[in-house]
């Protein structure tokens, strides 16, 4: 990866370069050629805002050989005349928009050059800052200082996407990753999280409309239950040259989640689909302005189904995590285990997995395989004055997911008896068979509710402008298994077959009722609410300072309840033996409150160069619970809370150039942070353990002094117009964070004599050494990367797009002890193996001490292709690969895979299409297969089994589309 960044002279030199040489004379020539008549040329153009609105009375600036000034008329329009020839910059600028800049705008005598002008209204939904200026007719690229992508809600539709995870991982840099071990990537239901640039989930940002959501308990948003037709466009910006109002998170970068804005015309669309597995989608959404009232309402529901549904898995009642199970139908339990021992699944690996069993049943059946998605949109839009715009929005998404199948797993084990158990066995099932034994909960739900609000105004004050927002955000999840009431059972009849060692039974496949005792019921709240406030000042041309403060107050809940204890083997049960547990990640008042002050200078430094200056002023207070004393409960009883405060300063820099039309290069540079989430601060302090035969103590503690993580990062990139259709986009990068969050020993002196949880006597000798654990920053990561972006997009016939990107993120600089249960000299490595310096990120692997410091990996690369045609009367088709590269969350070889949509008009804005999605059935079982991953190196130089995960099966969706209206909001 060194290389490319050695590179980065030549890189810039080539782009600086190819621009003029390759674009033509449209672009190059910037006299009046020899035989050139005497007239002179002619600028004209309509500017439009973000809804297709034409924005009059926009100030329009044209200055080179001569320079003159206009403002657009009623419908936007503006002309220049009588221009002689020469090379130009045009500026357009009004109170309350964007700015807009085009340099290297060659006029010819005789010509007209007809320009589209699109100004989005200031707004706090948006990270892009810059306006674009395009010749009609042609596409926009990126000009702005940012590694940008903006994915548009036609993606979404052009392949039939329900979720959004699959364009987010055609997408260079970012990854739609599933956390290994507690997702089936075959579900609809799997939990994803976006990561960007290699960066954990959690240093990740994700934002809906510009404001943060509730991430209070592990930092990161879950992206499952997203439904993309709520949505006008996702905003990727990667690295450091963004400028939102709060940049928390933001280590890799920023997605954005924009929700659909009001459409200056009459806009809607009504879309009905079905898939081969039964599954049923319907959307609608329709928008408008009327007189001062713009809206959009929008409603989506998707009921997902995939082949899981109605299948049967083989289970073992002498699984211990399968739970206990009365199988004899008299209230005598059996627990038979066998006597081999568990035996490594992989060879050459640490991962011990227990894979024979003596005793087995067929099978646990697993339901409807339901993910059910509703969603809803209002948004309304009223303009007070010419000058005072307010806005009101909600946004709600309910789901419920059968998450049986999502959180099993099966693995590859053996029926085998020993030659006395199996005597008097007959049964049909041979002696030594391979089965696949599964993992399964009893009847698994979940049900998420987040609703948001926001409310926004824009003022404009002069040529200034004063936004303010006000948003609330909540996520309500619960994760529930077993029955409603923890002493009433799941019963299934399965068939046994096998021996029983604790009853001495055979069986030879009788059918018996099965009992489940297997009760768990998790339980999380995030509540969320915020303030925004800016204020914009332009001067000069093409200048502005801003000021914004963000405020945010987020509390979090996270606990669960589970049954305990149960009857022994050979005894009958009693509900009396059954116990309810509690488990809290964090109690009722447990919260944080995050504030951004941001100021921020963009100043045209001469028609070709930009630069942006971005400083902003982080405060961190973060409220969790330090120790319990007694009995305590998540509603935060008993529990002793503390607060630390923290506060952090992160410039930014930015510059954008145009040498030509054709050629935009950018370079960003600056600090960047993701501030401890709750789940790490909440860590009780425990009484101090001590081991008289090691003369050690240790002692886990809180992690509620940790810093946030900073780092700083380098972006340089260029776009390139090859033609009017064609563009180029190339970035590499390179970022190093300090004070990686790790769980780690340290040396905490010696031990007292009285323990300062307990206040009991420790026992320890005298001058015994102390060694702590707990939540530090501690190690330092880097990430690298190049990403590429071609893309032929015509209004009419083939177009094409190739993207991809090469990444690395890893750790290094581990501390002393890092990889010790029990520390001090002479340890030995067992923890944090799977945490290796040098080598990218990944999730856990199998066995004891073989857990990584991501609960997801992070490819060495990544890469899409398409195909795609086009008519002017409606007709489209296309044809994808998507490639997973090496090191991907699956833990499966790299793979690609292919998909596919023909669209055909019918009457009257109806048209039908058929999707296909990943056609080849890659990697398409029905269950993660635990231990059968590809093995992950230890820092120990051993290596670890992992699980394979899954994807969705082929799966071939129909669906009926109408349009109607006639307006569109800009991507």
């Amino acid at each position: 990866m060194n290389r490319f960044f050695r590179a980065l002279p030549v890189v810039a030199l080539v782009l600086g370069l190819v621009g003029p040489l390759s674009m033509g004379t449209s672009y190059a020539q910037t006299s009046t050629p020899a035989a050139a008549p005497t007239t002179t040329g002619t600028v004209q153009g309509t500017i439009k805002d973000n809804t297709g609105a034409p924005v009059a009375d926009a100030k329009v600036t044209l200055s080179g050989v001569q320079t003159k000034t206009t403002t657009s008329d009623a419908g936007g329009a503006f002309s220049f005349t009588n221009l002689a020839s020469g090379v130009y910059t045009l500026t357009a600028s009004k109170a309350g928009y964007q700015a807009a800049s085009e340099p290297d705008l060659a006029v010819f005598s005789g010509q007209t050059q007809t320009l589209a002008v699109v100004m989005p209204h200031l707004t706090f939904s948006s990270l892009r800052t810059i306006a674009s200026v395009r010749a009609v007719g042609r596409g926009t690229f990126n000009t702005t200082p940012a590694s940008i992508s903006v994915v548009s809600s036609q993606t979404f539709i052009d392949q039939s996407q329900p979720q959004v995870m699959k364009i987010l991982n055609e997408t260079p840099g970012i990854v739609a990753s599933l956390p290994s071990g507690s997702a089936n990537g075959a579900t609809p239901g799997a939990i994803t999280v976006p990561n960007i640039r290699g960066a954990l989930s959690f240093e990740t940002a994700s934002l809906i409309d510009g404001h943060p959501v509730s991430v209070g308990t592990y930092g990161d948003y879950v992206t499952t239950f997203l439904n993309p037709f709520m949505l006008q466009n996702i905003e990727v910006v990667k690295g450091p040259g963004a400028d939102a109002p709060e940049v928390n998170y933001a280590i890799g970068g920023t997605v954005n989640f924009r929700t659909k804005d009001p459409t200056y015309q009459s806009s809607g669309l009504w879309q009905a689909g079905v898939d081969n597995w039964g599954s049923s989608i319907i959307n609608f959404g329709i928008s408008d302005t009327t007189g001062r009232l713009g809206y959009v309402f929008a409603f989506g529901s998707n009921d997902l189904l995939t082949n899981v549904a109605n299948t049967n898995v083989w289970v073992s009642p002498q699984t211990p995590q399968q739970g206990i199970l009365n199988f004899n139908g008299s209230g005598g339990m059996g627990i038979g285990y066998n006597d081999q021992y568990p035996t490594p699944i992989v060879p050459g690996t640490v991962s011990a997995v227990e894979n024979s069993y003596n005793l087995v049943a067929c099978c646990q059946h697993i339901g409807q395989d339901l993910y059910q998605n509703r969603s809803e949109l209002a948004k309304l839009r009223y303009h007070l004055s010419a000058a005072t715009t307010a806005t009101f929005t909600y946004f709600g998404s309910q789901t419920h997911a059968n998450q049986t199948a999502n959180t099993g797993d099966i693995t590859p084990s053996f029926f085998q008896m020993s030659a006395s158990q199996s005597k008097n066995y007959t049964g049909s099932l041979a002696n030594g068979s391979g089965l696949d034994i599964g993992y399964v909960r009893t009847p698994e739900n979940e049900t998420n509710n987040e609703p948001i609000l926001e409310g926004d105004l824009s003022s404009s004050i002069g040529n200034d402008t004063v936004l303010a927002r006000y948003y609330a955000a909540g996520i309500h999840r619960l994760n529930h298994q077993g029955s409603d009431n923890p002493f009433v059972p799941t019963v299934e009849t399965m068939q046994l077959y096998g021996y029983d060692t604790a009853t001495k039974t055979t069986y030879n496949g009788l059918s018996v009722p099965v009992t489940f005792y297997d009760y768990y019921n998790q339980a999380e709240n995030d509540a969320l609410k915020g303030y925004s406030f800016e204020y914009h000042h332009p001067f000069g041309d093409g200048n502005a300072l801003s000021f914004s403060y963000d405020t945010t107050h987020s509390t979090t809940t996270s606990y669960s309840v589970f049954a305990t204890g149960g009857p022994s083997a050979g005894k009958p049960f009693k509900t009396s033996t059954l116990g309810i547990g509690q488990s809290v990640t964090l109690p009722t008042g447990s919260a944080q409150d995050f504030g951004t002050a941001l100021l921020r200078g963009t100043f045209r430094l001469n028609p070709k160069l930009g630069l942006t200056w971005s400083n902003y002023f982080n405060t961190y207070k973060s409220t969790y619970p330090l120790r319990c004393n007694g009995k305590c409960s998540f509603d935060g009883t008993n529990y002793v809370f503390a607060t630390t405060t923290r506060t952090h300063y992160d410039p930014r820099l930015a510059l954008e150039y145009r040498p030509s039309q054709a050629l935009a290069v950018r370079l960003a540079v600056g600090s960047a942070i993701a501030p401890p989430y709750l789940a790490l601060l909440s860590g009780l302090d425990q009484p101090i353990s001590y081991d008289s035969k090691t003369n050690i103590a240790t002692q886990k503690v809180s992690g509620g002094t940790l810093n946030p993580e900073t780092a700083i990062g380098f972006d340089l990139g260029g776009s390139y117009r090859l033609n009017a259709d064609t563009f180029v986009s190339l970035d590499v990068y390179t970022e190093n964070l300090q004070n990686h969050f790790l769980t780690a020993w340290f040396a905490g002196g010696t031990c007292p004599a009285t323990d300062p949880v307990s206040g009991a006597p420790t026992n320890c000798k005298a001058n015994t050494p102390l060694y702590l654990q707990k939540n530090v920053n501690l190690a330092d990561a880097r990430f690298q990367g190049l990403e590429l972006d071609v893309q032929h997009s015509p209004q009419a016939g083939f177009g094409y797009k190739i993207s991809g990107a090469l990444l690395r993120g890893y750790p290094y600089n581990l501390p002393q002890y890092f990889y010790c249960s029990i520390p001090g000299p002479g340890c030995k490595p067992d923890v944090n193996l799977g945490i290796v310096s040098g080598k990218n990120f990944y999730g856990n692997g199998i066995g004891a001490g073989a857990n990584g410091l991501s609960n997801t990996s992070v490819p060495y690369s990544q890469g899409f292709a398409e195909v795609n045609y086009r008519t002017h009367n409606g007709w489209y088709a296309n044809a994808n690969l998507t490639y997973y590269g090496p090191n991907n969350s699956m833990f499966v070889p790299a793979f690609t895979t292919l998909g596919a949509t023909l669209r055909a008009p019918l009457v009257n804005g109806l048209s039908f299409q058929i999707s296909g999605d990943n056609l080849t059935d890659k990697y398409a079982n029905i269950w993660p297969s635990y231990g059968t991953g590809i093995p992950v190196q230890l820092a120990n130089g051993t290596f670890a089994a992992t699980q394979a995960n899954t994807l969705y099966p082929r799966t071939i969706r129909f669906t009926l589309t109408k349009t109607f209206g006639q307006g569109a909001p800009t991507p």
